[in-house]
């Protein structure tokens, strides 16, 4: 070559190629809030000034007869076993024994949750199965001290087990 030497390709190199496997995407989390369309009250539920809610607030009732109730319907996407969870806002002067009546598959359980403690996370209450669409929900009545509080904020419902998307 009028310019010089050159460097020419004498050899190839044949590796192995580096697949990423695709990661398996979490299973479908449906968070009902206070605030979302699937959430209803029977009874004055006012707005939680008190820190430590889920999303924008949450709301509270004073103890009573079991007549005021907060309704957490989720839509849910397959028939499964789910995982449910609540998140409260906890203070002294919340209930050591909230009501939530979990309408599941197979009839209805009570669950007693300490608000006092374990507030602004999500606290299990059960593993259920359900049905798809919405005929699941979990119900927290004002079942409790008259001097306590419930919280209603925001109730979880995670598929587990079987119920988990399989990715072929």
């Amino acid at each position: 070559d009028a310019a010089g030497e050159r460097s020419v390709a004498s050899a190839w190199v044949a590796a192995p190629r580096i697949v990423t496997p695709t990661p398996t995407p979490a299973p479908l989390t449906i968070i009902v809030d206070n605030r979302d369309s699937e959430f209803t009250t029977v009874g004055t539920w006012p707005f939680s000034a008190n820190s430590g809610f889920w999303n924008l607030d949450s709301q509270y009732h004073w103890g009573g007869s079991g007549q005021n109730s907060a309704t957490w319907r989720p839509s849910l996407p397959s028939d499964g076993i789910y995982e449910v969870a609540a998140w409260w806002v906890a203070s002294n002067n919340r209930a050591f024994a909230a009501p939530y009546d979990v309408t599941h598959r197979s009839g209805a359980t009570r669950v007693l949750a300490d608000q006092t403690i374990n507030g602004a996370k999500w606290n299990t209450l059960g593993s259920f199965e359900f049905n798809a669409g919405s005929t699941g929900r979990v119900v927290l009545t004002d079942d409790c001290p008259v001097d306590c509080v419930v919280s209603a904020d925001a109730v979880r419902f995670v598929p587990i087990g079987s119920s988990a998307p399989t990715i072929t």
